[in-house]
């Protein structure tokens, strides 16, 4: 087990002689932890010694000033594009999938965030039908605010 922080892939597979092949390390934290480690992951390849991977990661809370609200407010099938800054200031470079539920939202699938510095992720929403917020979400109540304004 690679605990509830890492997943590798492949986990198993073939490889012809003379070849490579690469092993990629998925980190997703569960919890804030600025030292989340598991040493002593075994890779077993044939024909070869095993190989002996410490995986290392940590988890920083999220500032309260990095929340943001993105609004759209547009007609159906008509895309909207919005941009949130991702700010890293950490000495690492980051990594990052974003996750987006529904089948109307869009970005990349992948975004790199330099050490010390800040990337544009680009969100877009297309509906393809008109929606309503449920009366009492924070739906509801961030568009009550912009129609305010």
């Amino acid at each position: 087990s690679f605990g509830p922080h890492f997943d590798i892939t492949p986990l198993e597979g073939t490889i012809a002689p003379q070849a490579e092949v690469s092993f990629q390390v998925t980190f997703r934290p569960t919890a804030i932890d600025e030292d989340i480690r598991v040493e002593g992951i075994m890779l077993f390849l044939d024909g070869t010694n095993p190989l002996a991977l410490t995986c290392v990661g940590a988890c920083v809370p999220q500032p309260e000033d990095s929340i943001n609200d993105l609004v759209f407010d547009g007609l159906a099938r008509q895309a909207q594009t919005r941009s949130v800054t991702i700010k890293n200031p950490t000495a690492k470079p980051w990594f990052l999938k974003p996750v987006l539920e529904g089948e109307h939202w869009k970005c990349a699938d992948e975004l790199q965030v330099p050490a010390n510095g800040s990337a544009d992720c680009e969100v877009t929403f297309c509906p393809l039908e008109m929606t309503n917020p449920p009366e009492g979400s924070k739906a509801a109540e961030v568009a009550r605010r912009a129609a305010e304004k």
